[in-house]
């Protein structure tokens, strides 16, 4: 089951969430922060409290024995192999004159990272990026720039490179991590120790964690904090998608919680002068900035089961 209480910038909930947690018997209810801070302030009430990532390997580590991680260091160095060879044989045609530039490597990385935490298949990034090339005029999308092309094949051949390599070597990336976590769980592949499960401290979930969430509400109880305002959708525009999500996994029949009273840790004075109209850059920074509003280690445990399946099936 699902619970999603949504409060404006500038409030804190956590005195809430960790009262609520503190009532139930010891060791039911999980903390799960966006920031050490945040852990830290539930430690010191006498919480559980894990990261998002922390909640993931937990749930992992639980249904499968065994599993490999690559590191960051790792990561870093294949690509570097990759950007070399391929600079060097001319198959990359846009990046191919910035594979030495200091930084280069280590952007990359996260690019490629962040295409992993987005859930999308090579494939169908290729067909994305094909329809974008082509335009849609339907939609009125123009054609991509002949050069912006090139850069759109170099980011999907990398790409392709990054997941064959977590295949062939049966290996994990913390995206990994997460689409086989939300695997254990639908399978019901681990016993989780924790009844409750406390989403504090984040204005946005990406798709990943998104399934997640899904996969553990079938398991448990789920309560989400997410700042937002029905009434000022224009301001919350980065967290609009996670919002949606959200309401989309909440029982038959059920709204979300809106809270109003105004507890905050933090002088939430300048938000006033903020436009409820703004978009784009303007409200996602003020969006993203909320997690950070209230600055503020149990894990799942079960008879684990051997290897997790092989990435081709995730």
């Amino acid at each position: 089951m699902l619970r999603l209480i949504c409060y404006p910038l500038g409030v804190c909930i956590g005195d809430r969430f960790f009262a609520e947690a503190a009532a139930r018997e010891r060791g039911e209810a999980l903390i799960v922060t966006a920031s050490r801070a945040l852990q830290q302030q539930a430690r010191d009430r006498g919480l559980e409290a894990v990261s998002f990532d922390g909640l993931v390997k937990g749930v992992v580590r639980t249904a499968y024995r065994k599993f490999s991680l690559v590191s960051a260091r790792t990561q870093q160095l294949f690509v570097e192999g990759w950007v070399r060879d391929l600079a060097a044989t001319g198959q990359l045609r846009y990046f191919g004159g910035l594979a030495e530039r200091p930084g280069f490597v280590q952007a990359v990385v996260g690019l490629l990272g962040q295409l992993a935490r987005s859930g999308v298949e090579p494939d169908r990034l290729n067909d994305i990026l094909t329809r974008w090339a082509e335009g849609v005029p339907e939609d009125g999308i123009a054609p991509r720039e002949v050069a912006l092309q090139s850069k759109d094949l170099d980011v999907a051949l990398l790409y392709q490179l990054y997941r064959n390599y977590l295949r062939t070597h049966d290996v994990y990336d913390i995206g990994g991590l997460y689409r086989l976590a939300a695997l254990a769980l639908r399978e019901e592949q681990v016993q989780l120790r924790h009844r409750v499960f406390y989403f504090y401290g984040f204005s946005q979930l990406d798709p990943l964690q998104q399934e997640v969430v899904k996969a553990l509400r079938s398991e448990a109880e789920v309560v989400v904090g997410l700042p937002f305002e029905k009434q000022r959708r224009a301001l919350y525009a980065a967290t609009l998608p996670t919002y949606e999500a959200l309401v989309g996994m909440l029982p038959l029949g059920a709204e979300p919680k809106y809270v109003q009273e105004n507890t905050p840790q933090m002088e939430v004075s300048t938000l006033s002068d903020v436009n409820v109209e703004a978009t784009g850059a303007e409200a996602a920074a003020v969006s993203a900035a909320a997690a950070g509003t209230c600055t503020g280690a149990g894990t799942p445990v079960g008879a684990g089961q051997g290897r997790p399946p092989a990435l081709t099936h995730l």
